[in-house]
This record gives C-alpha cells, structure tokens and sequence, in this order.
C-alpha cells in the first residue's frame, strides 16, 4: 500500500480493492489530527469507543506495545495509529520529520507540540530585540517581553525600551524619566507595604535565622562613570539571641558615605530596646527610656568648640560640674565659666 511518507496515512493506489476503507482510515486519522486526543499518560489502551484518541505514554503495552509517542485511535474495535507504516510497511518511527505536530489534550486542556522527540507544551521563542521583542502586544510590537540582557534574565520592554529585568536573584526597575517601584493599595485599611525576608536554608528547606544575620539592605547607589557606587544605605539585622516565631528583635542601622569616600560608614543605630545610638554605637543619643545622651570627653580630650550650641558631657569637670555647652570659642560651664 502506497501511504504519505511522514505519517504514514494510506494513500490510493490505482485500481484500489476496498478504497473505502483505505480512505476512511485516512480520513478518520486526519480528524484526530485536526481535533486532538483525550490523554496523553496513559500505556496500556483504556475502554474505548469510536473515534476516541489517545496520545500513547512511555512503555505502550497490550495492543499499544511498541507505539510510544504515537496517536491511537479507536475505531471498529481496533487502534489506529499515527504515524503508522511506511509503503513497504516499516513502522514509522516518531522523530525529526514529524516535529511540529500540534494537538490539543482534552484532559489538561493544554496543546501539546511535538518536537522531534517528545511531546510539550512550552513553546520557544525565538529571541527578539528592544524594537520587537519576541513576544509582543497586538498593535504594539515594540511593547512586550523577551531576553535582551543576557542568559537567565527576562526583560519586560516597553517603547523599545528595557524597564524591568529579573534575574536569577535580582530585580530591577529602570527608566530615563522617572524610574519609580510603586505598591498601591485600593482598601479603607492598612498601607502598601515591601517587605524584605530572609530564610535561612533552601527554597525546599527554610531554615530560621540566627543572631545578627542581616535581613534587609537598601542601597541607594550612583553612576560614578563606568560603575554604580553607594551614597547611603538603610539595613535591618536581627539581634534576638535565639530568634523564633515568637521572638524577632531586630536593629536598624543607617548608614552614608563621606566625601571623597566610596564605602558608607554607619551614622545612626536603631536597637531592638528602642535606643538610638549615633557613630556606630559609640554614643547613645536616647536610650530605651527617652531619656537624651551626651557623648563624653574629659577636660583634656575636650573637641573644639567653634560651633555654638552643641552640648558635651565633661567626665571629670571640677566641682562635680559634668555638663558644658559651646559658645563658638570656648566650652562653658552653665554657669558662664570656660571649662578647664
């Protein structure tokens, strides 16, 4: 029998005996083609009427022995298989030739493709460009999503212009006129909010945290000219001793960068007790009970004093005297002596 050489559909021969059935064969498998198959999972032939399909899974067994990977269809009683034999009536194996195939699964409601060697239902893309990224919006093709910074990063483009990019583990949002992340929330309660998490572990495995890991860090960078440099920084770090769903002290930190520097320095410390610390925690500006701090010198370590109306604390002043204040040239006691 003459039959088409990718699927094997029987093909009339001249002076045909039976032609009805070699064109009913045919036909019969063209629908299935058109209409797709009820399963894809499946090995062993289910109880079957006429005219249902399915797609034969891996180890095809009983009258599906030897089919994995084709369609099956029922009908008369017996299977029908696409693709079938070749003219000499060699089996044709599903490969290369049938790649392409496209049919509907009934019961994931999913197309599947086949491509060259398996059936899928991801569809590739090929990659596009800023002007016409590879997967656009209808009447706006330069408007859409593609991979336009490099491997294991997609980009969302917007008038051929890259706005967001994810990465592996980043996120970044930007723009020419005004690059914003925004969280609007449309209720008659509560606020947006971003939240920064950290596990320990895995994405299988959480774990929880320990003392002093950092959760959180805001980097507020600049272009320098050829890379990005931190002006200042906002960090939150866990100080619990033994954090636990039910104990997370934490502290928060702020921090910028002198002039002529590249690196920021902390300015202020938030603890978990409340107190507010200044110059990495060596001066405690309010402690945890409001009450304000001074930052301590002795009368021969005394700093200078030419800006007026900054207070001191004065550890071994005469007389028991502890508190000074600057005039803009001198220290001073409350009482308008210069400390010495």
């Amino acid at each position: 029998m003459t039959t088409t050489p990718i699927g094997g559909l029987p093909l009339l021969p001249v002076r045909p005996v039976n032609p009805d059935v070699i064109h009913n064969q045919a036909i019969l498998l063209l629908e299935v083609l058109l209409r797709g198959v009820l399963d894809k999972d499946l090995s062993a032939p289910p109880a079957h009427g006429d005219g249902q399909a399915y797609i034969v899974a891996a180890g095809g067994s009983g009258a599906w022995t030897g089919k994995d990977g084709r369609i099956a269809l029922s009908y008369g009683g017996a299977w029908l298989f696409w693709p079938d034999v070749d003219g000499s009536g060699t089996a044709i194996v599903p490969g290369a030739a049938q790649e392409g195939l496209r049919l509907w699964v009934a019961d994931e409601d999913l197309v599947y493709r086949w491509n060259g060697s398996a059936w899928t239902a991801r569809q590739t893309l090929a990659q596009g460009s800023l002007a016409a990224p590879s997967l656009h919006l209808a009447g706006d093709p330069d408007t859409g999503i593609d991979q336009t910074s490099g491997a294991n990063t997609l980009s969302l483009i917007a008038g051929g212009s890259e706005q967001v990019v994810v990465g592996a583990w980043t996120l970044l949002v930007q723009g020419e006129a005004n690059a914003a992340f925004a969280a609007n929330r449309y209720s008659n309660s509560g606020a947006g909010a971003f939240n920064g998490r950290r596990l320990r572990g895995s994405l299988s495995s959480p774990a929880a945290v320990q003392q002093n890991d950092l959760v959180f860090a805001h980097n507020f960078s600049a272009w320098g000219g050829s890379l990005f440099r931190v002006t200042a920084q906002i960090q939150a770090t866990v100080t619990e001793t033994t954090p636990s769903d039910s104990a997370m002290g934490g502290m928060l930190t702020l921090a910028t960068t002198p002039a002529g520097g590249v690196s920021p320095s902390e300015r202020l410390r938030i603890g978990m007790d409340g107190a507010v610390a200044h110059r990495a925690n060596a001066t405690t500006v309010i402690d945890a009970s409001s009450h304000l701090g001074l930052r301590s010198y002795t009368v021969g370590t005394l700093p200078a004093a030419g800006t007026a109306a900054r207070l001191i604390y004065v550890s071994d002043g005469t007389g028991s005297k502890r508190l000074a204040v600057s005039d803009g040239g001198n220290w001073r006691w409350p009482d308008g002596v210069v400390v010495s």
